[in-house]
Parts: structure tokens; C-alpha cells; sequence
């Protein structure tokens, strides 16, 4: 079964030094793993 979205991540604003919470959730067989990413200055 193709992966996809449960819940999707929204854009949001953050604060330097401030804790960020993202919510993601995905189905599929095998059952998907979720990594998150950081790109410098985006």
C-alpha cells in the first residue's frame, strides 16, 4: 500500500532558541517512517 498523509504538517512561524513541535502522521505498508529535515536560513 503507497504511503500517505494522516495528518500533514502546517507552516508555522518560530522563535530563535524557542521549541517547535511538528505533527505528521502517515500510513502505508510497510508503514512509513517520518524524518524531519532543517535547511539553514529557510
Amino acid at each position: 500500500v503507497p504511503p500517505k498523509f494522516v495528518v500533514q504538517p502546517k507552516d508555522q512561524d518560530a522563535i530563535y532558541g524557542k521549541a517547535v513541535i511538528l505533527n505528521c502522521s502517515a500510513e502505508g505498508y510497510p508503514v512509513p517512517t517520518i524524518q524531519w529535515e532543517y535547511s539553514k536560513g529557510k
